[in-house]
């Protein structure tokens, strides 16, 4: 086992002067809760171990012996061990590039574990729409005892890939199989509701909603007035039997992946100020948003005619916290541009997004 000082993810390679710690000094370092990195003895080495400073994290990605990525596999501290939060697996239908390649240009199968076992699994790829498989595993499988120095094997082989065609066209039907496979047991499903698509998916939404006369199928809408409402994601609540420390993690992943799509298209968001007031259209705008229980809010100008609000309302700790993306006129937003209906009641819920399929319970 050998100890790099710093690795270089792209080239495989140790850096830094020396290149290798000492087996005493990476002892040392890992027992004071310093960051440490580990690899197997191999060039390129089979896997890559990268562990947080405090141990509150261990995150492993393993290699074909070309160098490509694999499998990404993250754990964190669950009590006194380790939970295995994501998966995510790479499939490559042009071949092994045999380096590290975009996430855009490859099939990739993402895995998050809640620690209430439910698990969402997430087919990308650069030619479909996303695929969202939703469902339960047994925690058993996903935890393991926090190593002492030396014996990494107790999380990396936990997380080492199975058998499965990664290159060429053999792999495209390997990662559908990946999306299914993982996750075998029912999850409960009283009350609750996520959208069943990914971040393109709502901006491809986001897209034909502002391109007038464009029907939307792909994800559900509801419309208030001038404002276009796309639901994202509702709590379920704590009768379910879900955690809902759990809920808010998953739902502000959510959160986090649709603004990071909104910034790639609009740039940084901008904070929307809930306690305007006033009678101008974004003081009204604010009024309503507060009338819905909306707790944060930030918006980008879209397309010069329109602005996405990316809108949080209500709690995890009431059960009621929920997420939208919604359209509407920019001077809601305070941008400008021409006059627009003021909003009246944003108001939605479950009932509202009715029996669309675009979502799962």
């Amino acid at each position: 086992m050998r100890y790099p000082n710093k690795f270089d993810i792209a080239r495989l390679v140790a850096v830094g002067t020396p290149p290798h710690l000492e087996v005493t000094e990476a002892q040392q370092r890992y027992a004071a809760g310093n960051s440490l990195h580990v690899v197997p003895e191999g060039e390129p080495p089979a896997w890559f171990l990268l562990v947080a400073p405090d141990h509150h994290r261990f995150s492993v990605t393993f290699y074909a012996p070309t160098g490509t990525p694999l499998r990404d596999a993250t754990w964190e501290r669950d009590g006194d061990g380790l939970l295995c939060r994501r998966l995510i697996d790479l499939f490559y239908p042009d071949g092994d590039p045999g380096r590290r390649v975009p996430f855009s240009q490859v099939f990739s199968v993402t895995h998050e574990i809640g620690a209430d076992g439910i698990v969402r699994s997430v087919l990308s790829s650069p030619i479909e729409h996303d695929t969202v498989v939703e469902g339960a595993v047994d925690l058993a499988h996903v935890r393991t005892a926090l190593p002492p120095f030396g014996e990494w094997d107790g999380v990396v082989a936990p997380s080492a890939p199975g058998e499965s065609e990664r290159f060429g066209l053999d792999a495209i039907d390997a990662a559908l199989a990946a999306v299914e496979a993982y996750a075998s047991g029912e999850v409960p499903t009283d009350g609750g509701w996520r959208i069943a698509g990914g971040s393109r998916d709502i901006m491809d939404a986001v897209d034909l909603l502002v391109a007038a006369g464009s029907p939307v199928t792909a994800v559900p809408v509801i419309e208030r007035g001038a404002a276009q409402i796309i639901p994202l994601a509702v709590q379920a609540p704590p009768s379910s039997g879900r955690d809902p420390r759990e809920e808010r993690r998953r739902i502000t992943a959510l959160h986090d992946d649709v603004r990071d799509a909104c910034e790639h298209r609009e740039g940084q968001a901008i904070g929307l100020d809930l306690a305007a007031t006033g009678t101008d259209a974004a003081a009204v705008y604010a009024h309503a948003l507060r009338g819905a229980g909306a707790t944060a809010a930030e918006y980008w100008a879209f397309g010069g005619r329109h602005a996405l609000v990316l809108v949080t309302t209500g709690d995890a700790a009431d059960g009621d916290l929920s997420l939208s993306l919604q359209v509407v006129p920019p001077a809601w937003a305070g941008i400008g541009g021409a006059a627009a209906p003021a909003a009246d009641d944003l108001r939605w819920s479950i009932s509202d997004i009715g029996t669309d399929p675009a979502g799962y319970a």
